[in-house]
């Protein structure tokens, strides 16, 4: 029992060094998170495609007002996300992007990374993720899929548009009964007609008949 009780003592130690670093928000310890950038995020349609328009760009966004929310310098990011769906307008620490990949913002993860696949065959070598402008094929990806969407929207709003459309015709198309011209209208009236001239020609023999007699 003597024995055990340092051992004993020695797991839970180890135990509660555990439980304490698996506690703490690790996000605390990685340079390139940076809370406040999730603030700053915006949707936009397009990125800058040179220098001179993410300057022009940088400028607007103006980083410059968050100074000293991160660890890190804030500087003006236009980047896709990791679903390739958006771009989006961000101020984060810049990130050192590895050759053939493109720079995209983790909104979830508050930093900017690489795209966890190489897919940018243009980018031949290191950059910086301010330098995301060079590498157009990157944004290609995002309007591509914007694209596609929207001609599917396109083209299920126009098959909707033709089914209304159809359902319009066939509910106001004009019958033939609202024009007094019914097949059963047509029936009625040569069964009227039948039946005249079976009359008439009864009422001719029994005339002819009665002539006869007399």
């Amino acid at each position: 029992m003597e024995i055990e009780a340092p051992i004993t003592l020695f797991y839970f130690a180890v135990f509660m060094q555990m439980l304490v670093t698996y506690t703490i928000d690790t996000t605390t310890l990685d340079s390139e998170f940076c809370g406040i950038s999730k603030v700053t995020k915006r949707v936009v349609d397009l990125c800058p495609t040179d220098k001179e328009s993410w300057s022009r760009a940088a400028k607007q966004f103006n980083c410059s007002q968050f100074e000293g929310k991160c660890t890190q310098t804030l500087e003006y990011h236009c980047l896709i996300n990791p679903w390739q769906n958006v771009t989006a307008e961000v101020c984060a620490p810049p990130t050192r992007i590895r050759s053939g990949h493109c720079a995209e913002y983790n909104a979830r993860g508050g930093k900017i990374q690489e795209f966890y696949i190489p897919n940018c065959e243009s980018c031949a070598r290191d950059y910086m993720s301010t330098e995301a402008y060079k590498y157009q094929e990157c944004y290609d990806l995002v309007y591509r899929q914007k694209e596609n969407l929207q001609q599917r929207k396109g083209n299920k709003a126009e098959t909707h548009q033709r089914t209304l459309n159809k359902q319009q015709e066939t509910r106001f198309r004009p019958s033939a009964e609202s024009f007094g011209d019914s097949s059963d209208g047509s029936r009625v009236r040569s069964s009227r007609g039948i039946y005249l001239r079976v009359f008439f020609l009864c009422l001719m023999i029994v005339l002819k008949s009665g002539a006869l007699l007399s």
